[in-house]
């Protein structure tokens, strides 16, 4: 790793070990207070918002994201190195634009659905795209779901709480893309903060959340998720792969 790289990693990890405070650097802050709605095609309940935006469902497959720096895996919670009970890497060439998931009656991350969107050359983004992960992927996120809106917005933080068998809790940072003059892609503008689930403005158990006052950072993006419940209901374990957008 080069050495400027592993200064703004080093970064990330300190700003990301702080938790569950909140960002007095985020702009605008959205709430929203998740209801579920059944989906007669699906035959199962799903988050309201699930379908604001259109998307195409796919198979689950890992890889490296080309175009980008290499995945720097970082390990929040209160079990920080504990077994994942759902995780996934985006495939390659991909940013995260979307997020959910649900804890089930056995007080485990079961369900946990990634979209992402392929990062072309000129900061703008393909169509949208979902995988399911966990032991129950046929599940949809019913508990808690945010996609960023259009057209060139990528998530750059994500923070969880659950409660009583359920997701209650996800707070979501996202930024714009932009190309430069000189073809660099950069993160643009100050992070929007949404938070959604039957209880938005609890504290999360576990948050990441990029050195917002860094201009480093204006190129990290996540390109991958993991999670764990406890026995006691609380999301103790979070895993995320963050990297660099290279020039």
């Amino acid at each position: 790793m080069k050495t400027k790289d592993l200064i703004v990693y080093s970064l990330i990890m300190l700003f990301a070990i702080l938790g569950c405070s909140e960002s007095d650097t985020a702009s605008d802050q959205q709430v929203f207070s998740s209801t579920s709605v059944f989906d007669k095609d699906l035959g199962d309940y799903v988050a309201t918002n699930f379908y604001d935006y259109e998307f195409q469902w796919v198979d689950a497959k890992n890889g490296r994201t080309e175009g980008l720096s290499a995945n720097q895996e970082i390990r929040l919670g209160i079990e920080p190195n504990s077994s994942l009970e759902a995780d996934g890497a985006l495939p390659a060439g991909t940013v995260l634009t979307g997020i959910g998931a649900r804890v089930n009656s056995n007080r485990n991350v079961s369900t946990l659905t990634l979209e992402y969107r392929y990062l072309n050359a000129d900061g703008t983004l393909g169509p949208r795209y979902r995988i399911q992960l966990g032991t129950e992927p046929q599940y949809t996120p019913t508990e808690v779901w945010y996609a960023v809106p259009p057209d060139n917005k990528v998530i750059t933080g994500v923070g969880f709480r659950a409660r009583y068998n359920n997701m209650q809790t996800m707070w979501v940072y996202y930024r714009s893309v932009i190309a430069q003059s000189d073809g660099t892609l950069l993160l643009s503008g100050l992070p929007q903060e949404v938070r959604v689930g039957v209880e938005p403005n609890y504290q999360c158990e576990v948050l990441y959340t990029p050195n917002f006052g860094n201009t480093d950072n204006d190129k990290a993006i996540i390109t991958g998720v993991g999670l764990r419940c406890d026995n006691n209901s609380n999301i103790a374990t979070m895993k995320i792969l963050a990297a660099f957008m290279q020039p």
